[in-house]
């Protein structure tokens, strides 16, 4: 009786896929230094999660008004999202919607600024940007009514 020889016509067994890995990987790696290198430690690439983090602090504003039927107060600020409040209006139903305050910082170490309106709903998300100073041409502003 024959012993049974390995089945050549198969194209992919687990050393081709090693391989084929490996290569994807290596080329994510070069792909991901090079546009690091293009966008640069304060470029584009923190401008993009900044935007992405005022969306998130928007709807975690959001959800913040629908447990205590109201958005936290200008004194309260965005720490109410993380602990509860202890200036009036304190709220009864309060659920926490941010894990810790880092959350409550930008790309550059800076904390994000709330302002809320004078109608109590509407507010205003800001980020003073790479520079850190209010009211200069990078500075991130998101508005909600």
């Amino acid at each position: 009786m024959k012993a049974s020889t390995p089945d050549k016509s198969r194209f992919f067994d687990w050393k081709m896929l090693v391989v084929v890995w490996a290569a994807f990987l290596g080329g994510m790696i070069l792909v991901g230094a090079s546009q690091f290198r293009v966008m640069g430690p304060d470029g584009y690439g923190r401008s993009v999660s900044v935007r992405a983090d005022l969306t998130m602090l928007t709807s975690a504003l959001r959800l913040y008004a629908m447990n205590t039927g109201s958005l936290p107060t200008a004194e309260q600020g965005l720490a109410a999202l993380v602990d509860l409040p202890v200036l009036e209006p304190v709220p009864e139903s309060w659920v926490p919607q941010m894990r810790d305050f880092d959350a409550l910082k930008d790309r550059w170490g800076n904390e994000y600024v709330y302002s809320l309106g004078p109608d109590g709903e509407d507010f205003q998300l800001h980020c003073a940007g790479p520079d850190g100073l209010d009211q200069t041409e990078d500075d991130i502003t998101l508005s909600k009514m």
